[in-house]
């Protein structure tokens, strides 16, 4: 990347959209950009797009949000196909080839290693899950009741596609969590009937937390929307070519996330 301007668009145009929907989802939560750094995220995937996804998340906690880089690590839970990943992984080494410092991601806790989703869900409790395993259905009802039990709504992005492939619909996650969900795919999906109204899922209206009736019409909003890297990789490409960068930092990939999220009212 040094010597030609360029960027990965599956890996860091992906990771900059879901910084931006996190971004966003604390803004319907009433929170600001930097409360991302108290949440517990669980991410189902330790592939390329994975790594991308929480290098990049790791990166604004740590850089922007006055975290050090072991505690940034720390915020994180990743499952793959054999389980919850901790120190205890006999090859965690060789997994490094393809996802950069996953060792410093790992649960201490030998003892939690191989712990299924749901089982991870229940002991971690966290308040975000991301889906990057292109496992079609991962995101059970049991998984998705779970995430519902904490006080806050929580943030669900399934985002493999195609739909086949996606951890969940927009219509699972609503409705095993009562229409509380802040959520986003990597796929489009129908709308979602809430209590008799119809909800189309490419609504995003962050004027309201998504579960509350919106005083004007009584109607039940639930935010749904495509967390798509079309969002991202045009204005950045545009953006480096222009200001003549010479390289796509880091730092470029964070602030476009910051600036996607200025565009929701």
């Amino acid at each position: 990347k040094k010597e030609y301007l360029m960027f990965n668009d599956d890996i860091q145009g992906t990771a900059a959209t879901v910084l931006a929907g996190l971004y966003g989802a604390m803004k319907v939560r009433g929170l600001q950009p930097e409360d991302l750094k108290n949440q517990r995220i669980l991410v189902a995937g330790a592939g390329s797009a994975g790594s991308g996804v929480i290098l990049t998340i790791r990166n604004a906690i740590n850089r922007r949000y006055g975290l050090s880089k072991e505690e940034s690590s720390k915020r994180f839970y990743i499952v793959d196909k054999d389980g919850l990943i901790s120190k205890a992984r006999s090859n965690l080494a060789e997994m490094e080839d393809e996802f950069y410092d996953l060792s410093s991601f790992a649960v201490e806790d030998t003892s939690m290693e191989g712990m299924s989703l749901l089982d991870t869900v229940k002991s971690v409790k966290p308040n975000i899950l991301i889906g990057l395993s292109a496992c079609g259905g991962l995101f059970s009802e049991e998984v998705l009741k779970a995430m519902n039990e904490n006080d806050a709504p929580p943030i669900i992005f399934p985002l493999s596609n195609p739909t086949s492939r996606s951890e969940c619909t927009a219509q699972q996650a609503q409705a095993a969590t009562g229409g509380r969900a802040i959520f986003a795919s990597g796929s489009p999906f129908p709308d979602v009937e809430i209590d008799g109204d119809m909800i189309a899922s490419s609504q995003c209206n962050n004027s309201i937390l998504p579960y509350e009736k919106n005083a004007a019409s009584g109607r039940r909003i639930v935010a749904s929307s495509q967390c798509n890297n079309r969002y991202i990789f045009p204005g950045l490409a545009l953006g480096a070519a222009l200001g003549q960068t010479g390289v796509v930092t880091n730092a470029m990939i964070n602030r476009a996330a910051e600036a996607l999220v200025e565009l929701i009212d």
